[in-house]
């Protein structure tokens, strides 16, 4: 648990949250979905779909998040920080996974606490424990000092198509 501002980040697998909290799933995504509008453009969907997506993203990875108190009390419920990886299955490698790590995403009244870097290290260890050959990311240029302290290094060039 990192202490931020007289309060207890905890962390836990988002697929857990809605476990634990199923009760309160309409502030949870709302929380999450809120969180990641400061990556992304975000579109309405349905508890159901977010639900359904949750579920399916943690067959083969994860979405840890960082939050500060219970999704019970939305005064006092806030998700402060996320981020996902992906296994990849290869036939190379022995068979293992690559590691894909995404949506790395601090709220902007948490930054520069160094959310990110706990979010990074426990997903890389996640990615560890899971045998992953290795782990990728695709980021800004300006923000790679931030995956470099994480011992994440330039490699390549990435090319998009998108539809």
């Amino acid at each position: 648990m990192y202490v931020c501002l007289n309060q207890s980040i905890q962390y836990s697998s988002l697929n857990e949250l809605v476990k634990d909290y199923f009760d309160n799933i309409d502030e949870i995504q709302q929380k999450y979905m809120a969180l990641l509008s400061n990556l992304s453009t975000v579109e309405e969907i349905s508890v159901n779909k977010f639900i359904e997506n949750i579920v399916e993203i943690s067959k083969n990875g994860i979405i840890i998040i960082g939050y500060i108190g219970k999704p019970i009390s939305s005064a006092n419920f806030e998700i402060v920080c996320t981020g996902t990886l992906f296994l990849e299955p290869k036939l190379s490698h022995g068979g293992r996974h690559v590691g894909h790590i995404e949506d790395i995403i601090v709220h902007p009244n948490y930054r520069g606490k160094n959310l990110s870097f706990f979010i990074i290290n426990k997903l890389v260890s996640w990615a560890i424990c899971k045998k992953c050959y290795k782990i990728i990311l695709q980021c800004k240029p300006e923000l790679c000092r931030i995956y470099e302290r994480n011992g994440f290094e330039t490699k390549g060039v990435e090319m998009v198509y998108r539809t």
